[in-house]
């Protein structure tokens, strides 16, 4: 059996085109899918990052309504624990706080005296903190996305 001219082998392969589809789909499928994981465990993440935000404006909301938190600044402030109050799930935890502040343009500041610099009364805030861990799809390196959502919202009682 008589072999063909090694450049008459070449000209044949080179015109084959079979299998060509199939390798270009099994070098971009694995990049394709780890795109596909990103964007959807992304997605997850804002989702608890919103329902993160949401618990701790429901405890704040729930707090703020209390009738055992005074308006005067002189009344002890109750100890109040927030896990009563709101439904959280098992991967979360959260920590209220009452105190007495001034409303600023830059946020609320602490009052450490019955008046505001303004010459305003004191009034009450609540401050609500709900950490909760994210489960992801895939194990990303911890430097791209961290599995912990916080959530904080401070509100005025009263």
């Amino acid at each position: 059996m008589k072999l063909p001219h090694p450049t008459v082998m070449w000209r044949k392969l080179a015109a084959d085109n079979s299998g060509v589809a199939a390798l270009e789909l099994g070098l971009l499928l694995p990049l394709f899918t780890l795109i596909f994981l990103g964007i959807f465990d992304t997605a997850r993440l804002a989702e608890r990052s919103w329902r993160v935000q949401t618990l701790a404006q429901n405890g704040a909301m729930a707090i703020a309504a209390l009738p055992e938190i005074p308006a005067d600044a002189t009344t002890p402030l109750p100890v109040i624990n927030v896990v009563d109050l709101i439904d959280l799930p098992a991967t979360a935890s959260a920590s209220a706080r009452i105190f007495r502040g001034c409303a600023h343009a830059t946020g609320i500041a602490v009052a450490p005296s019955p008046f505001c610099p303004d010459g305003l009364h004191v009034a009450p805030y609540v401050e609500v903190s709900v950490v909760m861990t994210a489960p992801r799809l895939v194990q990303w390196p911890d430097e791209l996305l961290t599995p912990i959502v916080r959530g904080k919202a401070v509100m005025r009682a009263g």
